[in-house]
């Protein structure tokens, strides 16, 4: 698109999306500004954004102040850590039902119960069979904390 980014503006950068009328500026389109070149920019935006935006048309960027964003900082945390993400479902039987998550070997970071998604559950949570366990740990304990959520030999 033809727009006009700010001298600062690099890849990565939030940007809102201005068209000016007779009513003065409107704001089009919140965007992530992907790369510049000159008086073009291209942006990454929702489909329903893309939609209200003209090829034809010349538009104003405002990039917005840098914020952390928590996802990507997360993400890149993860890939450079030993431990990694996984989903272990908790089977009826599995030594695990009835304890509370703080019990778990493994940093508990979100629960998926008959209730719904829990982010950051509570250590005293207890844990019922069908619950998703989404966890961070490395392999071998991921390997174990699956073993453990499976039924146990006893029953």
């Amino acid at each position: 698109m033809r727009a006009d980014p700010a001298h600062a503006a690099s890849a990565g950068d939030l940007v809102q999306v201005y068209r000016t009328g007779a009513d003065g500026p409107e704001r089009v389109a919140l965007a992530e500004l992907r790369g510049t070149a000159g008086d073009v920019a291209t942006l990454a935006v929702d489909t329903a954004d893309a939609d209200a935006l003209a090829a034809e048309e010349r538009y104003r960027l405002a990039t917005l102040p840098v914020e952390p964003r928590s996802d990507r900082e997360f993400a890149s945390l993860l890939r450079a850590a030993d431990e990694t993400m996984g989903v272990v479902t908790l089977a009826e039987g599995s030594d695990l039902v009835g304890t509370p998550v703080g019990a778990v070997d493994a940093a508990v970071v979100a629960v998926r119960g008959h209730g719904g998604l829990e982010p950051i559950p509570s250590r005293s949570r207890v844990l019922a069979a069908g619950d998703d366990l989404y966890v961070i740990a490395a392999p071998s304990r991921l390997r174990r904390l699956d073993a453990a959520a499976g039924a146990s030999d006893s029953d």
